[in-house]
């Protein structure tokens, strides 16, 4: 019974290990930045959304979904989504143009150093 007892326990602290790794690796992909929204809150920005930030600020001007995914190699359903999520933290400016839909990212962002 003791040896039973004992392989539990080393499969705990091997589990335990596993999960301090994982979270180590989760908090290196996500990047932890504080942005002035409408709710005083901090925002985390992923590695994802830090790509479509880089590449609207290559353009410097209004842009589609399918511009950004151009550049960035993603499919535009997604930089959509991640656009629409810049805009609704107040990143990015949106407007329609006809069936387009633009985003710009607002100047206080174009600074090669900012973050969002």
């Amino acid at each position: 019974m003791g040896s039973i007892a004992h392989l539990i326990d080393a499969a705990v602290r091997k589990l335990e290990v596993r999960l301090d790794v994982l979270d180590a690796k989760i908090s290196a992909i996500q990047t932890h930045v504080t942005s002035q929204t409408s709710t005083g809150q901090c925002v985390y920005i992923t590695v994802n959304i830090q790509r479509t930030i880089e590449a609207l600020k290559i353009f410097g001007d209004y842009v589609t979904a399918g511009q950004v995914a151009a550049v960035t190699g993603r499919v535009r359903a997604v930089e959509s989504s991640y656009l629409n999520e810049l805009y609704r933290e107040g990143a990015v400016d949106k407007k329609r143009d006809r069936r387009n839909t633009l985003f710009l990212l607002k100047e206080k962002f174009r600074k090669s150093n900012s973050k969002v």
